[in-house]
This record gives C-alpha cells, structure tokens and sequence, in this order.
C-alpha cells in the first residue's frame, strides 16, 4: 500500500490525475469506500456528489453491462490524509452473462481528478476516454 501512496504522490506533484484499484492488502480503506457505497445506494445516493456512466457490449456469447459510479469524498468517511488530493472514490459494477450463465462482480477504487474535477466536470467512467465539455 505504501507504494501505491507513492506512485499517487508523484503523478500529482507531475500535475497528473490518478486512479487506482482496491485490492486485498488495502482492506481497512476497501471496507470504507465499500460502505460508502452501499449506504449511498441504500439512500438512492440522495446528498452524495455522484455521476454514473454505463457501456453495454453484446457478442456472441456473452453480454456485459458496466455500471460506473464516482463520489466525491467531500462529506464522507473515507480517512483521506495517507493519500495525496485523494478526492474520489468509485465503484465498477459488471454483470456478465455468458452462456446463459450470470454472475456479477464488483470492483472498487480512489483517485484524484484534477482540473475537470475543479470545473464540476468529473468522469465518471473508469478506463474510458474523458470527452467532457
């Protein structure tokens, strides 16, 4: 974890955005931003800054929909002090079908959205290209 601070601090001091994935050794923050979200979905995410993005790709055998769901961290929780300009929290949510056979998974992150956040022009879809206005 302690590496991944790093990397966070030295791409905003290079005037970067990040984003980066929760995984298992970041557990305490995981359980914090996984709250986060379920308390906003329970609520219809009513008084939380949100924006949501959704793709949906069809092929032969397999149908996925991604749900993208950004927070601001302003109002929230989250412990933000180990983690430079740490100004987001978002939540990916796939659900698969394959084969007739579903499942669905979901995948959690922070980062830091910098001039785009500022405007009120926040991304909110993971891994895609920002088209803002």
């Amino acid at each position: 974890m302690g590496c991944q601070k790093n990397v966070a601090k030295q791409i905003i001091e290079a005037e970067g955005d990040y984003l980066l994935a929760l995984k298992g050794n970041q557990s305490n923050l995981s359980k914090q931003v996984e709250a986060v979200f379920e308390q906003a979905n329970e609520t219809g995410y009513e008084g939380y800054d949100v924006d949501y993005y959704e793709t949906k790709e069809p092929s032969r055998d397999r149908y996925e929909v991604r749900r993208h769901w950004t927070l601001s961290v302003t109002d929230t929780p989250i412990n933000t002090q180990p983690w430079k300009e740490l100004n987001i929290i978002g939540m990916v949510e796939s659900q698969r079908t394959i084969k007739d056979e579903p499942s669905i998974d979901y995948r959690y992150y922070i980062g830091f959205q910098g001039i785009f956040y500022k405007l009120g022009k926040r991304c909110s879809g993971f891994g895609r290209r920002c088209h803002c206005d």
